[in-house]
């Protein structure tokens, strides 16, 4: 009850202009009863917050057995669209609020943190990777994670203004645009990958 009034506060006023006192009328307590189940508003912000990504995440990773990398991949990005598209709330409080206080702000560089994680841990379904970066195979994966989440969260932002598209074209969109890249840097189970790529972005893989 308190994280659904503390959602639906946050995510009409933002951060910044959010009170402790409105979250308890709205949660229809009194504040300090909310302030016996949390002492900061930070504290309830960030338990809001979490909430918001866990559900979202948990969306995107509900995915079939025995599926090809790219069925993978692109249910992933549609249970990221359609979960979004649901929820008006999970879009002003994971992607449109910019609060100013600093408490909030490394709240919201958590969140994403988790985000860009969960994305990691979705690139390693898939087959071996060939990048042109002279770094490690795991730092790439971190680049591929946040250059995937910085697409999403833009297209994400486009559709809010335009929402006359349907939500699946813009899906589709992101399916075609993302997964072609991601499709032509796959080499194969065979190819195994050492810790680091060779200087000037030859890959260090060996078949086996």
């Amino acid at each position: 009850m308190i994280l659904d009034a503390a959602a639906e506060v946050f995510a009409e006023q933002g951060y910044d202009r959010a009170s402790m006192r409105e979250i308890a009328r709205v949660a229809n307590i009194t504040t300090p009863v909310l302030y016996d189940h949390f002492q900061s508003k930070v504290g309830l912000y960030m338990s809001t917050v979490e909430l918001q990504a866990n559900l979202l995440i948990s969306e995107w990773q509900t995915n079939p057995e025995s599926v090809t990398p790219e069925e993978v991949f692109n249910s992933t990005t549609r249970a990221f669209f359609l979960a979004v598209s649901r929820s008006d709330r999970t879009w002003q409080l994971l992607f449109a609020d910019r609060p100013s206080a600093p408490e909030a702000v490394a709240v919201q560089q958590q969140i994403q943190s988790y985000a860009t994680e969960a994305l990691v841990a979705a690139l390693h379904q898939l087959p071996v990777l060939a990048h042109p970066m002279a770094v490690s195979d795991e730092r790439s994966y971190y680049a591929l994670a946040e250059a995937i989440k910085g697409a999403g969260h833009s297209l994400i932002g486009w559709w809010q203004n335009n929402k006359d598209v349907p939500i699946d074209q813009i899906a589709a969109l992101s399916e075609l645009l993302l997964w072609k890249g991601l499709a032509s840097m796959i080499v194969g189970p065979e190819v195994q990958h050492d810790e680091c790529n060779e200087p000037g972005g030859k890959r260090n893989g060996r078949i086996v």
